[in-house]
């Protein structure tokens, strides 16, 4: 099953980061952020959450955008600054 996810505001701002919701993108193991195409940060799934139903996402200033990766590698654009 692959990644499953909504266009919903699922993001919480917190000192340069976001907390993406691990009940709106089920299937997600990691989140990727980028610069355009350079890899900048990876988190697993509910880094800086005890109970993972977030996960802490680093996101500084050059940061593009966010891709959710499931087990199986597959990855969906979860989050693109605009």
């Amino acid at each position: 099953m692959g990644i499953e996810g909504s266009a919903l505001p699922i993001f919480i701002n917190a000192n340069g980061a976001k907390y993406i919701s691990s009940i709106i993108w089920k299937n997600a193991v990691a989140y990727e952020v980028y610069e355009n195409n350079k890899l900048l940060h990876v988190s697993i799934l509910g880094t800086g959450i005890t109970d993972n139903t977030q996960t802490y996402v680093r996101f500084p200033e050059n940061a593009t955008h966010i891709q959710a990766v499931s087990w199986d590698n597959k990855r969906v654009n979860v989050y693109e600054k605009k």
